[in-house]
């Protein structure tokens, strides 16, 4: 394999290892040293849909985004629920 093909199987590894990430199910080496997976989900799936629905995000920008749109972007139930089905 040539060097071009080593590094893009490396990529596609870590593409992979990213889009696979699962919040509830970590692996030891993600206690010891978090840095590289959240570097591979910075580089590859910054705003990571988890299997449960939820998003990790891991870019600062983002991160201030979803804390300042409250409006829009809110863990509160009552903001889906209580349109719907009053308070």
């Amino acid at each position: 394999m040539s060097r071009v093909g080593v590094v893009e199987a490396g990529e596609a590894a870590e593409r992979e290892a990213a889009l696979a990430f699962d919040l509830l199910h970590l692996e030891p080496c993600f206690l010891d040293d978090p840095f590289p997976t959240y570097r591979r989900l910075r580089r590859h799936d910054p705003v990571h849909r988890c299997p449960d629905g939820s998003y990790f995000l891991t870019r600062y920008d983002d991160v201030v985004e979803v804390y300042r749109d409250h409006h829009r972007l809110s863990s509160d139930k009552k903001v889906e629920f209580e349109p719907k089905f009053g308070a």
